[in-house]
């Protein structure tokens, strides 16, 4: 049996070659790296992945994505539910972000910014294009509804608030997702950028519960 300390799986290795595959990691960390803990690195990396790996200075994470990681690749950042609350509480206190809680929603880490600096026009928002090629993926499920929702100010703000939280790559898994368990017993039903955004948490419970049941089939 595995212990947990041990890794499941050897790192397979490096690229010999890279083009697209990484994001932007701040070099100015390099002189910072000898003043964080273990676990405070752990979660700064993954914070700089939510955010500047999607362009973005800000974005709303949960604790559980912390410790279980987003989607089927990311797996977390490798600390315990009860080390994210720390090592947060002391990054923040050391000048690395800042902590929005808002009662009954995920905290907004929002990166510090250089005194006088403003976020690139890169990083403000979600370009236009991106917010109305997602939309256009809700035509296999909305018809010509979707029509509609690329010139309709709520469902355009539900995509921008699902793609600031979740990023376009994940929100794009989930409209798939949406489309393939469109009429199956118990799936929420979603046909729109504004029931997406509503019904996100009952449909990635429905998403772990079909392939947990999916595993013990195999099994």
């Amino acid at each position: 049996m595995t212990k947990k300390h041990e890794p499941n799986t050897r790192f397979p290795g490096f690229k010999p070659q890279y083009k697209r595959d990484f994001f932007t990691y701040p070099t100015e960390l390099e002189g910072w790296w000898h003043e964080l803990t273990g676990a405070e690195q752990k979660v700064l990396t993954f914070v700089l992945r939510q955010t500047l790996g999607y362009q973005k200075t800000s974005d709303f994470i949960s604790l559980s994505q912390f410790v279980r990681g987003i989607g089927s690749k990311n797996k977390g950042a490798g600390v315990s539910r009860a080390q994210v609350p720390r090592a947060l509480k002391s990054l923040e206190a050391k000048g690395y972000f800042t902590l929005q809680h808002r009662k009954f929603r995920t905290t907004e880490i929002c990166l510090v910014l250089e005194k006088g600096a403003e976020p690139s026009e890169s990083l403000i928002g979600t370009p236009p294009a991106e917010i109305e090629r997602l939309i256009e993926l809700f035509r296999d499920i909305a018809g010509h509804q979707t029509d509609g929702f690329k010139t309709s100010k709520r469902q355009i703000k539900a995509m921008e608030v699902l793609v600031k939280h979740y990023g376009s790559k994940m929100v794009e898994q989930a409209i798939q997702l949406a489309r393939a368990t469109s009429g199956q017993t118990y799936a929420p039903t979603i046909t729109s950028p504004v029931e997406l955004e509503q019904k996100w948490p009952s449909l990635m419970v429905y998403a772990r519960k079909s392939k947990a049941k999916q595993t013990r089939i195999e099994l």
